[in-house]
This record gives structure tokens, C-alpha cells and sequence, in this order.
């Protein structure tokens, strides 16, 4: 079973460990378009509030350790298109710029979500 997983922050990463731990034999491949994975974004509050100054306390596992474990990681990688009928992903390599297709049994989406600011006077205010 090949079981991929678009976002390696903490849900992609999560679910890979959890994968991981329930299918010793499974191809595990994770998709991110950063350079960092495993990030707990439950610590921000006490880094900002200056509890630490180190940023790189808030990652949890580093890429190294989940390839280790048997979890391909693929850091500045950007999933393009999904064909849910096919179970195919286009991806970019954002490195080299090269585009690739690559198939999947299981799919993930872990990619977080974005902010949406009402529309409000003075927002830009400092």
C-alpha cells in the first residue's frame, strides 16, 4: 500500500507516524512545500510570549529522523494537481523546477488553511 500525504506539518506528520505504526510495509510519502516539517505550532504562544528564543525548539521530528523511520519526505515539493479517478498527484520539485506524476492507494490532504480577514476600515493601521 502506497499511502501519500500533501503537508508535513503537524496532522501530515502525525498521520504518517501513525501510518507508520500501523503498517509496517506500507510506502509512506510525504509532500511539503517548505523546508522544515513537524512544526508545533502549540508552542508559538510561549515563543512569542518569550518563554524561549529558539524557533527550532517547536519542531518536533526533523526530516532525517522520519526517513529513518521508514517515511520519505520530501521537503520543497509542491503537489500541483490531485486526479482523484486515476489516484495520481502532479508534483514540482521546487529545487530543480522538474514536474513529475506519481500514484498513490491512500491520499492525505494535511495542508492547514489560510486566514480570511473580513473587510473592515483601518485595517492597516500600525
Amino acid at each position: 500500500m502506497k499511502i501519500v500525504i500533501i503537508g508535513g506539518i503537524a496532522a501530515g506528520m502525525s498521520a504518517a507516524a501513525k501510518g507508520r505504526r500501523v503498517d509496517k510495509e506500507a510506502e509512506i510519502v510525504v509532500y511539503e512545500m517548505g523546508d522544515i516539517i513537524s512544526f508545533g505550532a502549540c508552542g508559538l504562544p510561549y515563543f512569542v510570549g518569550d518563554f524561549f528564543q529558539n524557533p527550532n525548539w517547536m519542531i518536533a521530528r526533523k526530516v532525517q529522523r522520519m526517513r529513518d523511520e521508514g517515511v520519505d519526505v520530501q521537503v520543497r515539493h509542491q503537489v500541483l494537481k490531485v486526479k482523484p479517478e486515476a489516484k495520481t498527484l502532479e508534483v514540482k520539485n521546487l529545487e530543480t523546477g522538474d514536474v513529475f506524476e506519481t500514484d498513490y492507494d491512500k491520499l492525505m490532504v494535511a495542508t492547514g488553511a489560510n486566514v480570511i480577514m473580513p473587510p473592515f476600515e483601518n485595517i492597516a493601521l500600525a
